[in-house]
């Protein structure tokens, strides 16, 4: 009597795994690569926490960040040039460096000879319109202006400008001087601040060759800067949205700068607006904002890693920047955006672990995801999806080594995840599936039976259970026919009926019953 084949229930690979663009407390850093290993790309390859590729110039300009945040003006200045994204040579830095300083030796004396920080500031003012946007008396107001031009760059190969890059060029003119400079932000526009040693401060609208000391006041703001505004291509803000105006440092205007106009998508290339984006919070990991463009750059060069299956880069990655992840983790605690990005990151960091060790570490890693994820997450679905994904990739991994148990432990680990239990539960009866089908040709029926039953008691679906079903009555008919060969017609008979109470009889077992019930009655 013919021996019925297993029916294969080895569960699927190949779902997809697209880690969301979007808080937890992160373990140290598993070893994912070789200690001494060459790197297999440029990026990361520098002192500082920074993953994006530099070039020496950005190197430098980034470095000095901690110089520019205390006023110095050769680092604000390298660090406005950063903020343009197009300026990655020391040879283009050192040229338009070099014009700035000997503007500042030319003026020196004129702005030097005076002890008012009134008068100095304004001597520098008229000299910077005349020297970068060659504005003599009489010249149009607007000589240069350009509403889309927010790169201080641009200024040195051009000579236009809007409010944003004149802005910078003058608070970095300024601090070679040691004029006091803030900048002021209202909706659509920013102008500076100067405080002043004598008191006081005054307001300085750069897009303007008469925009020093310019007035600002209810009556004046609406009638007489309407026409103002509207020349100058920007939404006429309210008296109101003055008087709320913010004050930013030099270096938080800069950093501000490095996500505005120049950076739309249809302008800056995603390279090197993701570089922008990872200096913002290097530079200022403190303001909100700023971190969370960062993780937006990280996270999107994980993405390009893991969709390139560069895992020994991606080990690199977390080598170097889980420790800068796991700081930024405390800016946005309580933001569901900010935890959707680190879930994001630390979910493809236990998928790296996985894909470079094998580790157990991954899982735990997973687990950690798990624990704090919440459906209020903007990418919460597609975080429960790639979760279970990349355990199906593991527990997989595992069947094929024939490492069962393992799989089932964590298949029923993730079980206690309501949104993760179903997919859990799906790939756990499978585990069991495929214990079975490995034990089929031992003949160990008794396992395989237990082994099935289990496969069954898991499976929600009907066309999840059939495959089981089929192969339990194989089980069960196998068995059988072994005890009637073995003369033990009873066992066999009882196997039988149970088989048929449980999940019916097919043809082939239905006929054996029938044989040992009339062998019996005779």
């Amino acid at each position: 009597m013919l021996r019925r084949q297993f029916h294969t229930t080895r569960c699927r690979t190949g779902l997809p795994l697209a880690l969301c663009a979007s808080v937890l407390l992160f373990c140290a850093p598993h070893q994912l690569v070789k200690p001494g290993a060459p790197p297999a790309s440029p990026y990361g390859n520098t002192n500082l926490a920074i993953w994006s590729n530099l070039t020496d110039f950005e190197i430098m300009a980034l470095g000095g960040a901690a110089k520019a945040r205390c006023g110095d003006p050769d680092a604000l200045f390298a660090l406005a040039l950063f903020a343009s994204g197009d300026v990655r040579s020391m040879e283009t830095y050192a040229a338009y460096h070099k014009r700035v300083l000997d503007f500042i030796e030319e003026v020196r004396l004129d702005v030097g000879k005076d002890s008012i920080d009134f008068n100095r500031g304004k001597v520098l003012y008229d000299n910077m319109f005349l020297k970068f946007f060659g504005h003599q008396p009489g010249s149009d107001e607007l000589k240069g202006y350009d509403f889309s031009q927010s790169k201080l760059s641009e200024i040195f190969r051009s000579a236009t400008y809007n409010c944003i890059s004149s802005t910078l060029l003058y608070v970095v003119l300024a601090r070679y001087f040691d004029l006091d400079v803030d900048v002021a932000v209202i909706p659509s526009h920013v102008f500076v601040q100067q405080n002043l040693r004598e008191g006081g401060m005054i307001e300085i609208e750069t897009t303007s060759k008469n925009g020093y000391n310019f007035k600002n006041d209810r009556s004046s703001f609406g009638r007489l800067q309407r026409d103002w505004f509207k020349a100058r291509g920007l939404v006429m803000p309210t008296y109101e949205d003055y008087t709320k105006r913010q004050i930013f440092s030099p270096l938080h205007v800069i950093v501000n700068n490095m996500i505005n106009q120049h950076t739309d998508p249809a302008r800056m290339a995603n390279v090197d607006r993701y570089r922008l984006f990872e200096a913002m919070g290097f530079c200022c990991p403190e303001i909100k904002a700023y971190a969370y463009s960062r993780l937006v750059a990280l996270n999107n060069e994980v993405m390009e890693l893991q969709n390139a299956k560069d895992f020994e880069s991606m080990g690199r990655f977390y080598g170097k920047m889980l420790p800068v992840i796991q700081a930024l983790d405390s800016v946005g605690r309580n933001d569901t955006a900010f935890c959707c990005l680190t879930s994001s990151l630390r979910l493809s960091y236990g998928f790296t672990i996985f894909k470079t060790t094998g580790s157990a570490a991954s899982e735990d890693t997973i687990a950690a995801v798990a624990e704090h994820l919440f459906a209020a997450m903007p990418d919460y679905k597609i975080l429960v999806n790639n979760t279970c994904a990349i355990l199906q990739q593991i527990i997989d991994k595992k069947i094929k080594e024939d490492r069962f148990e393992e799989s089932a432990a964590i298949a029923d680990r993730f079980c206690r995840y309501p949104d993760i239990k179903p997919s859990m539960t799906y790939l756990e009866s499978f585990v069991y599936g495929n214990w079975a089908s490995s034990l089929w040709p031992k003949k160990d029926w008794d396992t395989v039976i237990r082994l099935l039953r289990k496969a069954i008691s898991l499976a929600d679906k009907d066309e999840v259970r059939k495959p089981f079903i089929f192969n339990i009555k194989g089980a069960y008919f196998n068995w059988a026919v072994q005890r009637y060969n073995e003369k033990n017609l009873t066992e066999s008979l009882i196997l039988l009926k149970t088989c048929e109470a449980d999940f019916g009889l097919d043809s082939d077992a239905l006929a054996l019953k029938n044989k040992i019930v009339t062998a019996a009655a005779r």
